[in-house]
């Protein structure tokens, strides 16, 4: 028996749940080495241009499953860097009122391990038997231009690399993880969130909407765990 992660997408736009969330969400499988991996990819935007976070989301799984030799570490991080050259280059065509960075973050789900990848703006906690926590993760790259202390690079804007982060968390009976829009992080407290991650997935999901509705759209995953026999 082991742990299964389960992954489920929330997508809150303009106060109302939705069924569809590949706008800002999108989940699919590794190809070649990565054939056991699931991704699900979440996008962070203040653009009001669909086609932003659209293109941020197909950039990188083009990336991702075009690197079928590839580690799953080294994967996310070429995909991190090809996404925000992409959009770099479509940001140098276009005014500067209209240039948009924005935030991602991949988990990654491979067996009971999840490898969880950020690059700009976004949030991630996990709660447990200690109570929920903002998990702080391990940056791999360093960006070629430096910025402030309380400044958050954006995929698609600046010069050089894109500093990426990762963690790895081997999920455990009754942990919970949530990935989210940054925008979490100011709309409730630490006892808050915990109140809606100890809730039935449904259950929490519906206390997001309550929580985040005010918000033009607000996106997350929610990782639980699910006890079954190994095949």
């Amino acid at each position: 028996m082991y742990q299964k992660p389960t992954v489920t997408p929330v997508l809150v736009y303009e106060q109302i749940l939705q069924s569809d969330h590949s706008r800002y969400i999108i989940s699919f499988p590794g190809k070649g080495s990565l054939h056991q991996v699931s991704f699900h990819l979440l996008v962070e935007t203040a653009s009001p241009y669909r086609e932003t976070s659209e293109e941020a989301l197909s950039c990188f799984q083009f990336s991702i499953t075009n690197q079928e030799n590839s580690s799953l570490t080294t994967a996310l991080q070429v995909a991190f860097q090809a996404c925000h050259e992409t959009l770099r280059q479509k940001n140098d065509r276009l005014p500067l009122v209209r240039r948009v960075g924005v935030g991602l973050i991949c988990i990654a789900v491979r067996g009971e391990q999840l490898y969880i990848a950020q690059a700009g703006p976004g949030v991630i906690y996990c709660r447990d038997g200690q109570g929920t926590r903002k998990l702080r993760l391990v940056p791999v790259s360093t960006p070629l231009e430096e910025s402030s202390d309380n400044e958050i690079q954006m995929i698609g804007i600046g010069e050089g690399k894109i500093q990426v982060a990762l963690d790895r968390q081997l999920i455990q009976d009754g942990q919970k993880f949530i990935a989210a829009n940054s925008a979490l992080a100011n709309a409730t407290s630490y006892d808050g969130l915990d109140e809606i991650l100890k809730s039935p997935v449904d259950e929490a999901t519906r206390k997001l909407q309550v929580t985040m509705g005010e918000d033009p759209y607000f996106a997350a995953l929610i990782v639980t765990s699910l006890l079954t026999e190994k095949t």
